[in-house]
C-alpha cells in the first residue's frame, strides 16, 4: 500500500466486503444505521436499502482525526470484520456533505431499478476498475434522481482511486491548468472514461497524487501547461479556462539534465521506466550541492526537455533517456517526463553552455545550443512554431 494515502487500504477492503451484500442491501443498511447512528434521522427512515457508494460518502465525510470522529469507521470495521486500520489522514480523498451523500433515492423518487444500477456499477468498478465499466453502466446511474457527474466520478474514486478520477471543480482547474481540458468536456459515461485513459495517459498514473494536488494552494502547483499541447477531441477550451491555464514559459523551452555516476544503474534504470526523477536532497537540507539542486528545480517548467545520465568516467556522458516533462511535484521534488524519440549519446562530455553547470551535478541546465541538438535531438524542437525552430537551429549553427 501506499502510505503517502492511508485511506485507500479502509476503502478498498470495505468495498469489496459490501459486495457480499448485494442480495441483502436492507442488511447492508441495518449495519449502516448503528455505525453511523443515523436510525432515527428522517433521511435514513425513507430508505430501504442502501448501495456501496452511499456507505463509503458517510466514511468520507467523518475525516476528524480523532477516536470520536471517526467512529463510524470504527464501528463498521467490527461490524464487517474489517483488518484494515483506520486512516490519520484523508489526503487525496474528496468528500460530498449533507444530502449529496445519499446516492439511493429516498423510495418515493426511486425508479424500480436504481438499487440495481448502483450495484452493478460498483462490483465493476470495484473488481475490474474502468476496463470493466460499460460507458452505459455510467449513463444509467446519472439518470438517478439526485444523481449527477461530480457525485457519480468521486463515488468511483472511492471504490478504486486508482482507477477513477473524481471530475470535480478542483480537479477540473487542476487538470486544465496542465493543458488538457478533458475533464469540462465530459458529458456521460463514455467521454468521463476517455478522459482517465487520456488523463493517466499524459498526466501519470498516480490519480490520487494528482486530487492531492488539486486540492493544494496554487502556490504548490507550478506546473505550467506543456508546449504544444492538444486539445482532446479536436476542441478548445473555453476563453474563461485559457485564462485558468496559467503562462506558459514563452519562446524556446529549457532543456535539464540530471542522473548519477553508472554505478548508480539500478536507480537509473528505475528511474528510465517509470519515467520520473527524484532530487536526491531534503528539503531542508545544507549542503551546497543540494541547495543549488533544489534551486535548479524549481526552475522547471512542464514542456522543458529532459534527459536521464550516466557517467561510467570522469570525462564521459552517455544519455539513458530523453523526454518532454509532463508532471512536477514542487513539494516532493519530483517530476515526471514523457519518453521522446532522441538520439542516444555516448561520448566525451559535450560544452553545457553554462559556468555554473557541470555534469557532474545531480542536476543541471542544459543551454549550449548544439549540445542541445546532439543531446535532445528532435526533443529540441518540441511544441515550437517554425520562427522559433528556425532560431534553435540558427543559434547551433553559429
Amino acid at each position: 500500500m501506499d502510505t503517502r494515502y492511508q485511506w485507500i487500504d479502509i476503502f478498498c477492503s470495505l468495498a469489496h466486503k459490501m459486495l457480499e451484500f448485494e442480495d441483502k442491501p436492507a442488511e447492508l443498511l441495518r449495519i449502516f444505521r448503528y455505525a453511523t447512528k443515523t436510525a432515527e434521522s428522517g433521511q435514513a427512515r425513507k430508505r430501504e436499502g442502501i448501495d456501496p457508494f452511499s456507505v463509503l460518502a458517510a466514511v468520507a465525510a467523518d475525516r476528524a482525526p480523532s477516536a470520536s470522529g471517526r467512529a463510524a469507521l470504527f464501528r463498521l470495521q467490527e461490524s464487517l470484520g474489517l483488518p484494515a486500520m483506520a486512516p490519520d489522514h484523508y489526503r487525496g480523498c474528496v468528500a460530498l456533505d449533507g444530502s449529496a451523500r445519499w446516492f439511493l433515492p429516498a423510495v418515493a423518487q426511486q425508479a424500480p431499478h436504481d438499487l440495481a444500477y448502483l450495484w452493478r456499477l460498483a462490483r465493476a468498478a470495484t473488481l475490474g476498475g474502468r476496463p470493466a465499466v460499460e460507458p452505459q453502466w455510467i449513463d444509467a446511474c446519472l439518470a438517478i434522481h439526485g444523481m449527477n457527474l461530480t457525485k457519480l466520478s468521486v463515488g468511483l474514486s472511492w471504490l478504486n482511486p486508482r482507477a477513477f478520477l473524481p471530475r470535480t471543480d478542483g480537479t477540473r482547474r487542476y487538470v486544465l491548468s496542465r493543458g488538457f481540458p478533458t475533464l469540462a468536456e465530459v458529458g456521460g459515461g463514455a467521454t468521463y472514461l476517455r478522459a482517465m485513459d487520456s488523463i493517466q495517459r499524459e498526466l501519470g498514473d498516480d490519480l490520487v497524487a494528482l486530487v492531492e494536488r488539486s486540492q493544494c494552494p496554487a502556490a504548490h502547483n507550478n506546473v505550467q501547461p506543456p508546449r504544444g499541447t492538444g486539445r482532446s477531441e479536436g476542441t478548445r477550451a473555453a476563453p474563461q479556462d485559457e485564462a485558468l491555464a496559467g503562462i506558459v514559459r514563452p519562446g524556446v523551452p529549457r532543456f535539464f539534465a540530471a542522473g548519477y555516476h553508472c554505478e548508480d544503474r539500478p536507480l537509473l534504470r528505475e528511474f528510465a521506466e517509470g519515467r520520473y526523477w527524484q532530487v536526491p536532497f531534503s528539503v531542508g537540507t545544507t549542503d551546497p550541492a543540494g541547495l543549488r539542486c533544489w534551486r535548479r528545480f524549481r526552475e522547471i517548467r512542464g514542456g522543458d526537455g529532459f534527459l536521464l545520465k550516466a557517467l561510467p568516467l570522469d570525462d564521459w556522458l552517455i544519455t539513458v533517456v530523453i523526454g518532454i516533462v509532463t508532471d512536477i511535484d514542487p513539494i516532493q521534488g519530483r517530476l515526471q517526463f514523457g519518453v521522446h524519440d532522441a538520439l542516444r549519446y555516448d561520448g566525451p562530455l559535450p560544452p553545457t553552455g553554462r559556468d555554473d553547470a557541470s555534469w557532474f551535478h545531480s542536476l543541471l541546465e542544459v543551454t549550449d545550443p548544439k549540445t542541445i541538438l546532439q543531446l535532445f535531438g528532435r526533443a529540441a524542437y518540441h511544441g515550437l512554431d517554425d520562427a522559433e525552430r528556425a532560431a534553435v537551429s540558427q543559434g547551433a549553427a553559429s
